[in-house]
């Protein structure tokens, strides 16, 4: 029964990995994913990459090799699924290995357990596992961890597999990430913890780390690769990166006092809640401050590199950093509640509740997260879908208002510092770049150009930065006008689509006139139809031809049983041509979709669509070509089953 029970409680971290972030599985590929695959498939072979790069600033050997053995196995192509997949289970053994040291450290399974899935829970470890580019930091914290766990056996019990998985552990950590040099000191600061204190047995534990710190350092120095432009040189602001890299310590803390600060909480603030937080850690823990100091020294170490070096902008954007340094954290913490249970009843109930806490705060953040990415996943593989859909390899497309990030407001952010975003594309990266890496199909000769409208931005949810650069409407209007094929983002309700809008040169010469609008003919609509998509979403199609400039919006109204169910009105191509920018007598397709309020079926729609006056709201009169009169204005639109 008691190995059951031990097999149980190393089995929590990875299941709860798995419940916390499986739904990563279905995401595409975001942000800094493309650039370091387009490089990869330059490279001559995965030896190669332990040569030096010239394309890279860093040295990470392991994780290039990892990816460039992937785009090999699956014919020179990247599949976002199993690299999602990779990262969770990566990312799941991870939290196994943390409960398996915290449970040598303190010596009980049960609160290995419980490390093991505080740490997989950390909220700030959110991007390091949805990010596939992030895969660096998973793979330094499983090599450190490894690293420390079996050298502690291996200087306690011996063995070749202790001293193997030890080694093992360290070249993996050291050649993924400069995060890895720490494998050494922290083995030595852990077997010195545990009372190994006889030098040959330390020396023989950690000196092939240490070697191999020492030769990760020299290839570094002397592998032909890129120089970062600044060089090695001090943050500019070490006050702002200690206040962001400090603050995962405290973070329940964090989250706790911030519906009381007003704005972006003060650095000094910050750290304050972090000194406060520590010390009241180890007045409960006294008794065995030598484990918290372990905890903190983890914790420091793992965060001194970034908070040195680091740009003060990259560092609040990159919760991603806190992976190994996490283990610390939730060291620490548990020893905190391991130390109120030995206080008798009450004690015990505290623990419970404190660990209930952690559980808590983390959960609730990490379910914002998955939501804000689900909603980046849903818009990617929507546009990949439209991609297919229509020529957009030889013609090229025009992008309005596709998200660089989401991101909630300062007033709602769930902790006192850092970024709390779901981000998707950056300018520096190019679309065409996103578009191969999650589709494998290249974009040469047809670039996707993406801008951003400001005037088009609805989102109701949060923060919603598009990718740049941000336009006016008339310098729009001269992409707009080149433009094959255009795609606007478009908000609904707390979500976001890209929607095919049509574009420049699709007109049907031949197309007739349906009906005229305004008693001085105004506008012409040449085509008209509609198709069902979902049971809650039309797609429709229209021709419009300007005869007289006059100020107007055209409308498309959707009844179901006679009951108005969706409408949308403005002007074509996605509200961005307003017609006193088209020529006299110009036509021009439209293509718009529309959400109704609830589910529809064929049987009962009804889709309308005429033209008002943009300064009083009164509809224009409307008549066939005969001159007949049209029925409150509007042209009772046919239904197509099949459009692009």
């Amino acid at each position: 029964m008691k190995r059951v029970g031990s097999w149980l409680a190393l089995a929590a971290p990875a299941l709860v990995a798995v419940w916390a972030y499986g739904y990563s599985v279905g995401l595409p590929f975001f942000t800094d994913d493309a650039p370091h695959y387009r490089f990869l498939v330059s490279v001559e072979s995965v030896p190669a990459l332990w040569l030096g790069q010239a394309w890279s600033p860093y040295y990470r050997p392991v994780v290039y090799s990892l990816w460039r053995w992937g785009m090999n196995l699956q014919g020179g192509v990247y599949d976002p699924v199993t690299w999602h997949a990779f990262n969770v289970l990566l990312y799941a053994a991870c939290g196994v290995l943390v409960a398996l040291l915290v449970k040598r450290v303190l010596r009980t399974w049960a609160w290995g357990a419980v490390a093991g899935v505080l740490f997989v829970l950390f909220p700030l470890n959110y991007q390091a596992v949805n990010w596939v580019g992030s895969l660096s930091h998973l793979v330094v914290t499983f090599g450190v961890v490894l690293g420390v766990l079996t050298g502690l056996v291996a200087a306690r019990r011996g063995g070749v597999l202790a001293y193997a998985l030890c080694w093992f552990g360290a070249l993996t950590a050291t050649f993924t990430h400069e995060n890895g040099l720490l494998v050494a000191p922290l083995l030595l600061v852990t077997l010195w913890l545990a009372g190994v204190r006889r030098w040959q047995t330390l020396a023989r534990v950690a000196l092939v780390p240490c070697v191999l710190a020492g030769l990760y350092a020299l290839l570094w120095l002397t592998l032909p690769r890129p120089r970062l432009d600044e060089g090695l040189r001090l943050s500019s602001d070490l006050w702002q990166n200690a206040a962001v890299l400090l603050h995962g310590f405290a973070y329940p803390v964090s989250a706790l006092l911030r519906p009381f600060v007003v704005g972006k909480a003060d650095n000094t603030l910050v750290l304050g809640v972090v000194g406060v937080t520590t010390s009241v850690l180890l007045l409960l823990t006294w008794r065995a401050r030598g484990v918290l100091l372990w905890a903190c020294f983890w914790y420091v170490a793992s965060v001194a590199l970034s908070l040195l070096l680091l740009q003060p902008d990259y560092v609040y954007s990159s919760p991603r950093l806190l992976v190994l340094a996490s283990v610390g954290a939730m060291t620490a913490w548990v020893l905190a509640w391991r130390a109120l249970a030995a206080r008798g009843r009450v004690g015990r109930v505290l623990a419970v509740a404190g660990v209930l806490w952690l559980v808590g705060v983390s959960v609730a953040f990490l379910q914002l997260r998955e939501k804000d990415y689900k909603r980046m996943a849903a818009y990617a593989w929507e546009l990949f879908a439209l991609t297919e859909r229509v020529n957009v390899h030889d013609e090229g497309l025009l992008l309005i208002n596709a998200p660089n990030y989401i991101a909630p407001t300062l007033e709602t952010k769930f902790f006192l510092t850092g970024e709390e975003f779901a981000s998707f594309m950056t300018p520096e990266i190019s679309y065409n770049d996103y578009l191969w890496v999650n589709t494998g199909v290249p974009m040469h000769n047809s670039p996707i150009q993406a801008v951003a409208y400001g005037e088009l931005l609805q989102y109701s949810d949060g923060m919603f930065v598009p990718y740049y650069p941000m336009l006016d409407l008339t310098p729009l209007q001269e992409l707009l006008n080149g433009a094959r094929h255009i795609v606007v983002t478009q908000f609904v309700g707390n979500d976001f689509f890209p929607v095919y809008v049509a574009g420049a040169g699709q007109v049907d010469a031949a197309a007739g006139a349906l009906a005229v609008f305004g008693a001085d003919d105004v506008l012409t609509l040449q085509a008209a139809r509609y198709a069902l998509v979902t049971p809650q979403r039309l797609r429709v199609r229209l021709q419009w031809q300007l005869d007289t400039f006059s100020e107007v919006k055209r409308f498309v109204h959707v009844l179901c049983d006679g009951q108005l169910v969706g409408q949308q009105d403005g002007y074509a191509w996605g509200n961005l041509a307003p017609f006193g920018f088209w020529q006299p007598h110009e036509a021009r397709v439209e293509q718009l979709e529309i959400w109704t309020k609830a589910a529809v079926t064929p049987d009962c729609l009804r889709v309308l669509t005429g033209v008002y006056d943009a300064r009083t709201g009164e509809r224009l009169p409307a008549r066939t070509p005969e001159g007949t009169l049209l029925p409150d204005g509007a042209w009772d639109i046919s239904v197509a089953a099949v459009l692009p």
